[in-house]
């Protein structure tokens, strides 16, 4: 056995049978601030419940999403984009005409309930 390593054991053997023990260093308080817990509260739009109003509403359905009474503020671009998904999901219960109409710098297809 090399003479470095037994003198390594040696005082190792001291140390355990001395009953010193060494603390290891602990990490400061987490604080309270990153325990809490936050929550975010997200609104989201019900197409379902859109569409039932547009087919009990006679009306066309850009229109009718334009002024539709959100339950948050909607903008003008996210209103063209429920237009769009509307049309996408519900397509089949809908008559979608050849007719086209403009506004804001948007052509719009006319679409109506069945």
């Amino acid at each position: 056995m090399d003479e470095d390593a037994f003198e390594s054991i040696v005082k190792i053997a001291r140390r355990v049978n001395s009953g010193i023990y060494y603390k290891r260093p602990v990490a400061e308080k987490i604080s309270d601030e990153y325990l809490e817990t936050q929550t975010e509260e997200e609104i989201l739009i019900s197409l379902e419940e859109v569409k039932n109003g547009f087919v009990a509403s006679g009306h066309n359905l850009f229109d009718f999403v334009m002024n539709y009474n959100f339950i948050k503020k909607v903008s003008f671009d996210e209103r063209v984009t429920i237009f769009c998904q509307l049309i996408s999901q519900y397509e089949n219960i809908f008559e979608i005409t050849e007719q086209f109409e403009s506004t804001e710098e948007i052509e719009f297809v006319m679409v109506y309930p069945k």
